[in-house]
């Protein structure tokens, strides 16, 4: 990181510094692009190296996503992040959106509050849609039957199923 010294640049770390005043407070700043900058007053006593030590914190957070089902598109900020589970890296710090979308299934945008140098767990279960089912026989003319109702003679669109298993039974007469 960027190493500031009493209002001087002093290049960056790792750093040895030999010409500063002893018995004198000097205030020393760490920056570096993506982190908080640091700040710490050091005083001197006698000719004796003083080794300091700064871990910077990040200046952006992190978003743990995880779905119901897996493999959902993941963007924040208008970003593709990729698809869940996926651990987004690098959010700017304070308001960020985040959209979920799985082909067969109702989206999802999330606002979230990022805090610099933390985590936040978005845990979302998507909806699935509704389905269509069209049943059609060769030869044609053949009653279709769903879940053991009867649907007609087909072709037959069944519209608005919830997602699931059905059972499908198909009859015609003189074919087994």
């Amino acid at each position: 990181c960027n190493v500031t010294i009493n209002g001087i640049s002093y290049g960056r770390t790792p750093l040895l510094v030999t010409d500063l005043d002893v018995g004198r407070v000097h205030t020393v700043e760490f920056g570096k692009a993506g982190y908080r900058s640091s700040r710490a007053e050091i005083r001197f006593s006698g000719r004796r190296p003083q080794v300091r030590e700064e871990k910077l914190i990040l200046d952006s957070g992190v978003i743990d996503v995880i779905t119901e089902p897996v493999g959902v598109k993941v963007t924040v900020n208008g970003i593709d992040r990729g698809v869940s589970p996926v651990t987004v890296t690098g959010v700017p710090k304070g308001r960020a959106t985040g959209k979920l979308a799985l082909n067969g299934y109702v989206g999802e945008v999330r606002e979230l509050a990022v805090k610099a140098g933390e985590t936040e767990t978005l845990s979302v279960s998507l909806k699935a849609l509704p389905g269509t089912l069209h049943l059609d026989s060769v030869p044609a003319g053949a009653r279709f039957y769903l879940n053991g109702e009867s649907r007609g003679t087909g072709p037959v669109t069944i519209a608005s199923l919830k997602p699931g298993s059905y059972d499908v039974r198909v009859e015609l007469e003189g074919y087994g």
